[in-house]
């Protein structure tokens, strides 16, 4: 049986080297604050690890579901977070009722320009919208972006073992709630 030509070993160096080629020609030219981001996060105490538990919504990470009934049929909405790492958190989101979805959306918790937590969202691939974080404890993180049109406040807790998420106008006004409970990916 013969190997795909992707496996050879000369076109395996040949990828290895252009790969390398490419990340020595693009590095220099990277924008300078995004470079000193990269080298201050690889450079955090722990491996980087420990300090972005801190700072980064840790408890966020995982699967979660809610499920609601509705005059239509049953509303269900799933949202999944990787851990902190790299100064990144990754996040995807999918909502629905019965068998049909009604909105996806990527999303992605990390520093901004200036060194700031920030949430940006890209509903059904749309381009990111930025979200300053305005406030965060142990176990509550709120996102604020006044020139959007809504929502306006996104904001994230924990309630014991359940995550709730409210969005909202900047005044808190025309709120939307979400309850999710811890679940595997689907």
């Amino acid at each position: 049986m013969q190997r795909p030509y992707f496996i050879s070993s000369h076109n395996k160096h040949t990828y290895m080297a252009f790969i390398l080629g490419l990340a020595i020609v693009v590095t220099p030219i990277l924008p300078a604050s995004l470079h000193a981001q990269m080298v201050e996060t690889a450079s955090c105490k722990d491996g980087g690890q420990g300090d972005e538990t801190n700072i980064l919504p840790h408890w966020l990470s995982g699967a979660w579901e809610s499920t609601n009934k509705g005059p239509h049929g049953d509303l269900w909405g799933d949202e999944y977070w990787t851990s902190p790492r790299g100064g990144i958190m990754m996040g995807a989101a999918r909502m629905g009722q019965g068998e049909a979805l009604i909105l996806w959306e990527n999303l992605r918790i990390a520093y901004d320009e200036n060194g700031k937590v920030a949430l940006w969202t890209m509903p059904r691939g749309a381009a990111a919208t930025k979200f300053d974080m305005a406030m965060m404890n142990d176990y509550e993180i709120l996102f604020e972006n006044m020139a959007h049109d809504y929502p306006q406040r996104i904001k994230y807790w924990r309630d014991g073992d359940m995550l709730r998420a409210e969005i909202s106008l900047i005044d808190g006004s025309r709120p939307y709630q979400f309850a999710y409970k811890k679940t595997t990916p689907k």
